[in-house]
């Protein structure tokens, strides 16, 4: 066999073999069945010798140049790591890298982080490939990156086969293949840890880029356990062993409820508005069990009614009927369906006369029983002298009390009072303050 066809033949040949990869190394280094590419041999061995194989430790030791002692990488030595890099140092080439994406943020160390990373790529760092592959990956070029993860894979590197078979699992930068996902998912948990036999068994389990497989899922399962994962059967049932205790609760929830137990029926009436935990999302549910808590003089489920009914939410609007139950709410002191009598009376709804006096009077009741939204009616009302004699400084008291608990709107409005100086002496940095923490919350009047 000439020197050729045996280089052919390892190329044809499996190159995730250790053994494989060093006679290509050899190769490369050689010229043999091919140019003479130092690089090209040292990439090789690198991968060999990621998988423990000792005559390529042994071709990389005697390739070394002689090593420079580096100190700890921090700012003050970052000089030092980045002259080994320049160097041809691949480890330092991705250490520096690491070191300007995490640190230099911001700084203009993202080119010199893109630049070190590829030239360790090129001398086959694997941790390189991965980081660059990852890269590539959130910038949607993912055919580079699968790739980068193959060469990373190749080397042994566990994380980057776990990535690799989610890109075959998905089509994502090379053509769908549920089987070459699935080989390399068995990889990584064969020469990975528990957290890796875990995940493949999780996976067999739920049929997540593989088909589903109780064995297989309890057989893994079992390797995790071996491997020392002394947790790994409760991990492993953690979503049944979840849904029984919802359900469970539920059950209970539902038994008291019916015994008549009101908080029962506001959580359940909370549950079905929002679709939240162990219930479907069902408006008419929740009105069901709002008006039962309701029914028994409950005034925050009397403030959810009516808001049910000013809404349509699972009921048809009725603003008369939501009127009369914030009423309800309103005459033992609740503060929202205060808020909300004072919205009815400033709209003229429910045949209303719209009264500005009258509103402003329930929303400062609301204000002063803690209505977040009272407050800041109230202050509008007290700045523009809708129904009480205009003052701001009384205005600017109710803004801030809706401002300190973080009402965008408030803290734009209390920002235009300092801004101006009105009822306030006027203060532009304190009002810059306010109009940012508002325009953080995507208020745009503020912004």
């Amino acid at each position: 066999m000439t020197e050729l066809e045996r280089f052919e033949e390892l190329l044809e040949s499996d190159q995730s073999d250790p053994e494989i990869q060093y006679q290509l190394g050899l190769c490369y280094l050689r010229g043999e069945g091919v140019g003479q590419d130092s690089q090209a041999a040292e990439r090789w061995f690198r991968r060999a010798a990621e998988q423990g194989h000792s005559g390529a430790m042994a071709c990389l030791d005697s390739a070394k140049p002689k090593e420079r002692s580096l100190p700890s990488l921090t700012e003050e030595t970052l000089a030092d790591w980045c002259g080994a890099a320049e160097d041809g140092d691949a480890e330092a080439q991705y250490q520096a890298a690491l070191f300007f994406l995490n640190q230099w943020q911001g700084r203009g160390g993202e080119a010199d982080a893109e630049r070190y990373l590829s030239m360790a790529v090129e001398q086959g760092h694997p941790s390189a490939c991965l980081t660059l592959a990852e890269r590539r990956m959130s910038a949607g070029r993912d055919q580079e990156a699968v790739e980068l993860l193959r060469n990373a894979a190749d080397c042994g590197l566990v994380e980057a086969m776990t990535h690799l078979g989610m890109c075959c699992g998905e089509g994502r930068g090379v053509e769908q293949d549920r089987i070459e996902a699935e080989a390399w998912f068995i990889r990584a948990a064969e020469l990975g840890g528990a957290e890796e036999k875990l995940a493949l068994a999780r996976r067999y389990k739920t049929g997540d880029l593989v088909d589903v497989s109780p064995g297989r899922a309890l057989s893994w399962m079992r390797q995790a356990k071996a491997a020392g994962m002394e947790d790994a059967e409760e991990r492993f049932y953690a979503e049944e062993m979840a849904q029984k205790k919802i359900s469970a609760k539920l059950e209970e929830l539902l038994s008291r409820a019916q015994g008549g137990d009101i908080d029962a029926q506001l959580e359940l009436g909370e549950l079905y508005a929002d679709g939240d935990g162990p219930v479907e999302q069902d408006p008419a549910q929740s009105v069901k069990w709002f008006r039962q808590a309701a029914g028994q003089g409950d005034a925050s489920a009397q403030n959810e009614l009516g808001h049910c009914y000013k809404n349509g939410k699972g009921v048809e609007q009725d603003l008369y009927q939501a009127l009369e139950w914030f009423r309800l709410a309103a005459g033992q002191g609740y503060a929202d369906a205060q808020n909300e009598i004072g919205i009815f009376f400033q709209m003229g709804w429910a045949g209303l006369a719209s009264d500005l006096t009258e509103a402003a009077a329930w929303f400062l009741r609301a204000a002063e029983n803690g209505s977040l939204y009272g407050a800041y009616n109230y202050a509008l009302f007290c700045d523009n002298g809708w129904g009480v004699e205009q003052n701001h400084k009384t205005a600017v008291y109710w803004y801030k009390k809706a401002a300190e608990q973080g009402m965008a709107a408030a803290q734009c409005d209390l920002g235009l009072c300092y801004e101006t100086g009105s009822g306030v002496e006027q203060d532009q940095a304190r009002a810059v303050e306010l109009y940012r923490l508002a325009a953080e919350q995507g208020f745009d009047t503020a912004q």
